[in-house]
């Protein structure tokens, strides 16, 4: 396995700062020797209170990945299982349906809206393998070339699994939710994970992609700040950067 650095930054985007809205972005991420996971999720803008969401589904998806990769009993049996779009969102599914228990089915359908919309997306590096998830919009650079997720207006939000399909004002485009994909480790040196917010690092002509590596410590979040004094965030952006440490910097 390579050595892996990882470093992150997220910022409040302009128009959440002028609406009084806390951010929505949420990033989480752990390191071990022979593991690294990260998550990413971006609540909805039109969900009261989605940082919540966010900040559950993401904690708890990084927990799923954990007992996944690093299984701390039968090791060996949960190596040949592979990841499970179906059993990761049902897993989820259920997770959120757990918070809404004693709810009446018309307070759990708000309570999903106002709390539970979200979008996530992850990278998981093992020995020899990265497997990215993402589910909902955003943005996923790998070996500098960038992806944007763009779902015209309608994340697939896995929480709209816990809610009745006639009860949804935006129908999603697809029924899959989760998209999962699996690459070689030794094709790979860099790798980045977004919120739809990082759309303007990409698309700019002035800021290229290439300035989210190389970083150390805080000096990623340093450029976000810079780059937020330039007004370029409308958005709360967010990001994870998995850089190989053999690549040359």
């Amino acid at each position: 396995m390579k050595n892996w650095v990882i470093n992150s930054a997220t910022i409040v985007g302009r128009d959440h700062i002028l609406t009084k809205k806390n951010r929505q972005d949420f990033l989480v991420y752990r390191e071990f020797e022979d593991l690294k996971i990260g998550v990413v999720c971006d609540g909805c803008g039109e969900g009261e209170y989605s940082e919540v969401g966010a900040s559950l589904i993401g904690t708890f998806t990084l927990n799923f990945l954990l007992n996944h990769f690093k299984p701390n009993v039968l090791p060996v049996a949960q190596a040949f299982l592979p990841l499970s779009t179906e059993y990761l969102e049902q897993c989820i599914t259920f997770f959120i349906k757990s918070l809404s228990i004693m709810l009446y089915e018309r307070q759990e359908i708000l309570f999903v809206k106002d709390f539970m919309l979200s979008t996530c997306l992850f990278c998981v590096i093992d020995k020899e393998n990265i497997t990215i998830g993402y589910c909902g919009d955003g943005v996923i650079i790998i070996n500098d070339k960038a992806r944007i997720l763009d779902q015209k207006g309608a994340p697939h939000y896995i929480a709209y699994k816990n809610i009745p399909k006639e009860a949804l004002e935006k129908q999603p485009t697809s029924l899959n939710f989760f998209t999962i994909e699996t690459y070689k480790q030794s094709e790979i040196e860099k790798v980045v994970i977004g919120s739809d917010g990082v759309v303007p690092i990409v698309e700019s002509s002035i800021i290229s992609q290439l300035q989210l590596y190389g970083t150390k410590k805080r000096q990623l979040q340093r450029k976000f700040n810079i780059w937020h004094e330039e007004k370029l965030f409308c958005d709360d952006a967010t990001c994870i950067v998995f850089e190989s440490a053999n690549e040359k910097r």
